[in-house]
């Protein structure tokens, strides 16, 4: 029983290593090969626009550079998603790994128990070989699980502190994440649609087109007038299609900050149950098997709570990105300074 306790205590101790999320977040900024390429590439970008302006000799010319610097601004954005999520893989997934070690190590000792007390049973003649067999399968089975766990959490924190730094110690109960931050309105994400702006463009590509033709054939203007049709037709099927998606994703939102408070729940459940099967165990009438069982509930409720956290902060990240905000100012309004 005191070596459970132990386990808890470290667990406990393990789960405060965690850093304060917005000086974790710039500090995987400066050492985040994906974040620091992006950033040369946005630079780069910006550069060529401008270049390009001024190289510019008509319209055409113009509107083809405002196309290629919108087209670099939606690759900016997304790789600026793709550094959240990697972030976030590090940061919660961290802890997520640790925990899920500690699951396995559970689930080895439970089946090498089994298989151990097979043995036994089956030298007097209690079970059948069949049984010996399946029991040795499983417990081989959660040996590699273990083993699986183990590496890839080694990996994670070879990655954590490579990217974030050292783990220092700090209070889990300062992070608090605000589940009723302010999302970005419809409005203003609609307004900051790149895939909008591009359609709508193209539109303006396709009118230039046709106004600068000099004297062309029937099958020219008529060809010309087709592309301006179907670039009218597309910008109207893009505007209804990411409204849609960007509702969507305002739901989904929503729909995680639930999963989030039922996520909660199902952890609190979890802890009763831990702690009313320890007392159990220490009356005598629950098994060391039981206490694991209950001890693995625990640690998976809480493994999903911190993926519906990650979920939550990097739905929430993209769409303050979609909507031209800073990714430090999502995390200040999501955990504070």
């Amino acid at each position: 029983m005191r070596k459970f306790f132990g386990v808890l205590v470290l667990l406990v101790m393990f789960i405060s290593t965690f850093a304060n999320p917005l000086e974790a977040l710039q500090t995987a900024q400066k050492n985040s090969i994906t974040y620091l390429n992006a950033i040369l590439d946005f630079e780069q970008a910006k550069s060529d626009y401008e270049k390009a302006l001024i190289e510019a000799k008509n319209k055409s010319q113009e509107l083809s550079a405002q196309l290629s610097w919108l087209q670099a601004r939606q690759s900016y954005r997304n790789s600026m998603k793709n550094f959240v999520d990697e972030f976030l893989n590090l940061y919660i997934g961290f802890v997520e790994k640790k925990l899920s070690l500690e699951i396995q190590q559970n689930r080895l000792k439970i089946a090498e128990d089994d298989y151990n007390e097979k043995q036994e049973l089956y030298k007097k003649g209690i079970v059948s070989a069949q049984d010996l067999q399946s029991s040795k399968i499983s417990y081989l089975q959660q040996q590699n699980s273990f083993e699986n766990a183990k590496l890839s959490f080694e990996q994670v924190k070879r990655d954590y502190e490579r990217i974030i730094g050292n783990i220092e110690s700090f209070d889990p109960s300062k992070i608090k994440l605000n589940l009723n931050i302010e999302l970005p309105s419809l409005e203003i994400l609609l307004q900051n649609s790149i895939t909008l702006t591009i359609a709508d463009l193209n539109v303006q590509i396709a009118q230039n087109n046709l106004d600068t033709l000099i004297n062309p054939s029937v099958y020219t203007k008529t060809k010309a007038e087709r592309n301006l049709q179907q670039a009218k037709n597309n910008l109207e099927n893009t505007r209804f299609a990411v409204r849609k998606t960007l509702e969507s994703q305002l739901q989904n939102v929503a729909n995680l900050k639930r999963s989030i408070e039922a996520s909660k729940e199902q952890l609190s459940i979890a802890e009763s149950k831990l702690a009313s099967t320890e007392a159990n165990y220490k009356a005598g009438v629950a098994s060391q098997k039981d206490l694991l069982n209950a001890k693995n509930e625990y640690l998976s409720a809480m493994v999903d709570l911190l993926s519906n956290i990650r979920s939550f902060v990097s739905s929430v990240c993209s769409l303050y990105i979609d909507s031209e905000q800073d990714i430090s100012s999502a995390f200040e309004k999501l955990f504070g300074r």
